[in-house]
């Protein structure tokens, strides 16, 4: 059985609401921190299929916390939201230009095609 347990980082409270509404009412369970070093600290190891996590955060990037992340936690998908085509280019020319341009979602996203992308990268 797949894991559906997903965790969204966005520090736009009411973005990572509708999120986690839309993801619970297609089966998953959603958990969600406006805060990345709050959700940070009471991460578990492989406890998500997917985490998904802003570029822009409060205090650090969606990339800086995905390193962090990463220390903890190297099996767990991990997926970007961005509403600026501008900010995720400038990411992506960078350090994570091997990125799979499919983890990116671009906001506004459609439900159809966000439950789409995220079904595709937890099956990765």
């Amino acid at each position: 059985m797949t894991i559906r347990k997903i965790l969204i980082i966005d520090d736009e409270s009411d973005i990572a609401f509708v999120f986690k509404i839309i993801l619970e009412e297609k089966g998953f369970v959603a958990n969600v921190y406006n805060d990345p070093f709050i959700a940070l600290s009471g991460y578990k190891p492989c406890y998500y299929a997917l985490v998904m996590i802003d570029l822009r955060l409060p205090g650090m990037t969606g990339f800086e916390l995905y390193n962090q992340l990463r220390k903890i936690d190297n099996i767990t998908k991990i997926c970007f939201l961005t509403s600026s085509e501008q900010f995720h280019k400038q990411y992506r020319s960078n350090e994570f230009q091997d990125f799979d341009p499919n983890l990116f979602i671009q906001k506004p996203v459609e439900i159809t095609v966000l439950i789409d992308k995220i079904t595709k990268i937890i099956e990765m």
